[in-house]
């Protein structure tokens, strides 16, 4: 279960098991956020479930699996070791990085992590459909019923 501070002054996200904070007036203020109950959680898991072979398929030799179930610093270290033991060449690069993983699996907390070793752009994929829905454009307007049905 992940909670969250209410408070402007904090976007921090906090796992219960693997990142709970050290300061108990901290873990007071947390809160559940909205749109983790069972049922959306559910929802999302099964949608998920169902796109994700596609995706491997598209990448069949260019993506590491990676447990997620533990703290995250050891994700983002083994994040960290399969991006920097591919080098190509010895030019510079930036590493492209497509996270992925079900609903709760710490993709935000890895995009993060990895933007700011990089000094990278995190994309998420989901905001920049929210904002081509939110500024009409063409593709926007393709998309707008898809993202006003996984809104309800």
């Amino acid at each position: 279960m992940k909670l969250h501070c209410p408070c402007l002054c904090l976007a921090e996200v906090y796992h219960v098991t693997f990142d709970w904070p050290e300061d108990p007036e901290l873990q007071r203020k947390l809160v559940e956020p909205a749109g983790i109950t069972e049922d959306e959680t559910g929802k999302r898991l099964l949608e998920y479930h169902r796109n994700i072979p596609g995706i491997l398929r598209a990448f069949p030799k260019k993506y590491k699996k990676i447990n997620a179930d533990q703290p995250c610093m050891d994700v983002f270290s083994q994040v960290l070791t399969f991006v920097l033991s591919k080098p190509r060449s010895l030019a510079p690069f930036t590493p492209r990085i497509l996270l992925y993983g079900p609903p709760g699996s710490g993709r935000s907390l890895q995009a993060m992590l990895l933007a700011q070793k990089y000094d990278i752009v995190n994309v998420s994929c989901g905001q920049v459909l929210k904002e081509a829905v939110a500024d009409q454009t063409k593709r926007g307007l393709l998309i707008e019923p898809y993202i006003e049905k996984q809104q309800q």
